[in-house]
């Protein structure tokens, strides 16, 4: 591909040939937009450290003064066919293990647009149900199944940050 040629489509992101460019795509917005939030609105700042494997239930680290929070991400389109979302049992060991499930859409600038689940696994515990392979239909022992009733809603990454780290 010569230099003024555009890079092929990505096409939709729903699919699933898209899973892992959209996963770095949707965690690379996330830590912007809390970022963003917690510097510009909460005059705070946030460190963050990201897991290079997710074996051990997390994908960020997020610290903002005394508040830790190992972050485990889930992403699904806003509307889509997502019923319930496998999350890995060893998040709870974790200091302020939770799971950030975010809802996106193309909003009209054609950025994302997000609303949030947030679970607390300090809060509550991950529920007893053992998630199976969605393919084998093989029980996955360390991985539990967690419904959206299960979390809280956040509209806005500023409700998200509040659940995050509480109040600035």
């Amino acid at each position: 591909m010569t230099s003024d040629q555009a890079s092929p489509l990505v096409g939709d992101l729903r699919d699933t040939w898209n899973s892992h460019y959209a996963e770095n795509l949707f965690e690379h917005v996330f830590i912007a937009e809390v970022l963003q939030e917690c510097a510009f609105v909460r005059k705070q700042r946030v460190e963050v450290l990201r897991a290079e494997v997710d074996e051990s239930g997390y994908d960020l680290v997020l610290s903002l003064g005394k508040v830790t929070r190992h972050v485990q991400l889930k992403a699904s389109a806003r509307g889509g066919s997502t019923k319930s979302v496998m999350v890995n049992e060893a998040l709870q060991e974790h200091i302020g293990g939770c799971v950030v499930w975010m809802l996106w859409t193309e909003d009209e600038d054609h950025r994302c647009d997000f609303t949030y689940r947030f679970f607390d696994t300090a809060v509550k515990p991950l529920p007893s149900k053992v998630a199976k392979n969605r393919k084998t239909k093989e029980p996955k022992p360390n991985m539990r199944v967690v419904t959206p009733s299960q979390f809280e809603r956040a509209s806005t990454v500023g409700e998200l940050a509040l659940l995050l780290f509480g109040p600035p």
